[in-house]
C-alpha cells in the first residue's frame, strides 16, 4: 500500500504546484507537464501499447518548423520568414498517420485507444487556438495518467460544480432582465442580451486549478 500512497501524494503535490504557479503567473510551463505526459506514453508503450507514444512523436515533429530546427542545430544560421512557416511534416501526411495510429490503438486496448483519440482531439483544439498551450499539456498529462472516459466525466462534473456557482454569482444582477426579455420579447432578443452581458463582464482567469481538482478527484475515485 505504501507505493500507491506515495504515488498519489506525488501527483497531488505536482497538481497543487501547477495550480499555484498558474494562478500567480497565468502560465503552465511545458517543463511541468511534458515529463508526466511522456512518462504516461512510455508506460503504455512498456505494456505494448505504443500508438500514443508514436502519435506524440509525430505531433512534436509536426509542431516544429524548419526555423525551429535551424535554431537548434545551427544557432548562427539566419532564419527566414519562410522557414518559420514550413513545418517539418506536411499536414496531409500527419492526418494519414493519425488515422492509421488510431486504428492501431484500437487493437492495443481501451486505455491506448482512448488516450490516442484524446491526444488527437486535444491537439486539434490547440492547433485551432481553442486551448492554451500550457493547459493543453496539463490536460494531456492527466488523460495519460487516467486514460478512460470516467476521467472526462469526472472532470466535467468538477468544472461544472466549481464554475457554475461563480457564473451565477457574477451575473446575479442580470438574470432578472434576461428573464423579462425572454418572456416579453422572445428567445432571440434574450440571447442577444445574454451575449452582450457576457462580453461586458467576461474576464480571463487561470483554469489549471480546475484540471488539478479533477486530477485529485481521479486519484481517489477512479
Amino acid at each position: 500500500m505504501l507505493l500507491p500512497t506515495v504515488f498519489r501524494l506525488l501527483v497531488v503535490a505536482w497538481l497543487v504546484y501547477i495550480a499555484v504557479y498558474d494562478w500567480r503567473t497565468w502560465t503552465v510551463p511545458a517543463r511541468l507537464t511534458w515529463p508526466v505526459l511522456l512518462a504516461a506514453c512510455a508506460g503504455l508503450a512498456w505494456r505494448g501499447a505504443w500508438a500514443p507514444l508514436a502519435l506524440f512523436g509525430i505531433y512534436f515533429l509536426w509542431d516544429t518548423t524548419v526555423g525551429d530546427l535551424k535554431r537548434l542545430v545551427t544557432p548562427h544560421t539566419p532564419v527566414t520568414a519562410q522557414d518559420e512557416k514550413r513545418w517539418l511534416l506536411p499536414t496531409g501526411f500527419v492526418c494519414v498517420l493519425t488515422v492509421g495510429l488510431l486504428l492501431v490503438a484500437q487493437q492495443q486496448g481501451s486505455p491506448a485507444a482512448f488516450f490516442t483519440l484524446s491526444l488527437a482531439l486535444v491537439h486539434l483544439l490547440w492547433r485551432l487556438g481553442r486551448l492554451p498551450g500550457g493547459d493543453t499539456g496539463l490536460l494531456l498529462a492527466l488523460l495519460g495518467l487516467f486514460p478512460s472516459l470516467s476521467f472526462l466525466v469526472l472532470a466535467a462534473i468538477v468544472v461544472t460544480l466549481v464554475v457554475l456557482p461563480q457564473l451565477l454569482w457574477r451575473y446575479r444582477a442580470d438574470w432578472g432582465p434576461l428573464w423579462r426579455t425572454l418572456v416579453t420579447q422572445g428567445p432571440w432578443l434574450a440571447w442577444q442580451l445574454g451575449q452582450q452581458t457576457y462580453q461586458a463582464k467576461a474576464k480571463p482567469a487561470p483554469v489549471a486549478y480546475l484540471f488539478a481538482l479533477a486530477g485529485m478527484g481521479a486519484l481517489w475515485l477512479l
